[in-house]
């Protein structure tokens, strides 16, 4: 075609290129807006997206009024928008030494914009020894992540069954279910320990919100930290386990070598003290006034 643009049998051109390409890249740009996990590059590509759409609407039609540019226009915009929000969040970002190890460690499922949201949510607390965190029976008021300590689970008569160590979340549960209630008394069992807390109404309402803004998506990812810490302490168990099978056999294997030993012994017919080999014997001496002879000394066979 010369300049212009028209339509032929294989779709629109303008000036000679292919207007058609442009709705192509749009609808794959879109597609893959709702492939990405992350919500910061899924408001990107469509914000791309939009603008291809718009841009291949307006030629087209050559309509201003034409519903697909402008309701093209209106996604673009509500997505700029999100964008903005969420570069605001990262510049303004100020995280203490504690929040930078947080984020690099445990919580680093959360991109910045979100580590930011989540991290006006909760609190840095450092709790001394025999503070409870919860009680039995008890609904719990906040919600922890143990960062340095260990705690002590007591059940009703105040025996200590367990010792949960950093890192940990306690009361999580309560998270999903508002009618839930503490299984144990939780305390603190090291001198002190220190953690975050998070207000359990207001997370609980966080992870129940519905809506695709950006604190919506970030407390929908909390949940994925207590997967995390339920897998980590299912694994710590299960080397704990393993570690007190391999010290049980090592502990038969010496037993065992230690009879084979005394048989062997036992069966070359020598009973001497001097030449069973196995057997120790405490020397004992007894003491008595005016008594030196040697009937003052007694072999005793453990």
């Amino acid at each position: 075609m010369g300049g212009g643009g028209g339509r032929t049998t294989f779709g629109f051109y303008f000036d000679g290129f292919p207007l058609d390409i442009l709705c192509h890249i749009a609808s794959a740009l879109e597609a893959m807006a709702f492939l990405s996990v992350d919500f910061y590059y899924l408001r990107l590509f469509e914000i791309s997206a939009m603008f291809l759409m718009a841009i291949y609407n307006i030629v087209v039609s050559k309509n201003f009024m034409d519903c697909h540019f402008i309701w093209a226009l209106i996604h673009l915009s509500i997505h700029s928008y999100r964008i903005w929000d969420i570069l605001k969040k990262r510049m303004a970002s100020k995280l203490s030494d504690e929040d930078k190890s947080l984020y690099d460690g445990e919580f680093d499922i959360f991109s910045k914009a979100e580590f930011q949201v989540i991290r006006q949510k909760f609190e840095w607390v450092t709790l001394r020894k025999g503070f409870v965190l919860c009680s039995l029976g008890k609904k719990n008021e906040y919600l922890y992540y143990i960062t340095e300590g260990f705690l002590n689970l007591e059940n009703k008569d105040g025996d200590v069954f367990g010792s949960p160590q950093a890192p940990t979340w306690i009361g999580e549960i309560g998270v999903f279910n508002k009618s839930a209630i503490a299984s144990c008394t939780v305390v603190v069992g090291s001198d002190h320990i220190r953690a975050i807390r998070f207000k359990m109404d207001e997370t609980r309402k966080g992870i129940h919100k519905h809506g695709h803004d950006l604190q919506a998506h970030t407390y929908h990812k909390l949940p994925q930290l207590f997967i995390h810490n339920v897998i980590k302490t299912v694994d710590r168990l299960s080397g704990d386990v393993q570690t007190e099978r391999r010290a049980s056999r090592s502990l038969s294997r010496k037993n065992l070598e230690m009879e084979e030993k005394l048989v062997r012994a036992s069966s070359t017919g020598n009973n001497s003290p001097q030449n069973s080999p196995g057997s120790s014997y405490l020397v004992s001496i007894n003491e008595h006034n005016n008594d030196n002879n040697t009937n003052g000394m007694e072999l005793t066979e453990k």
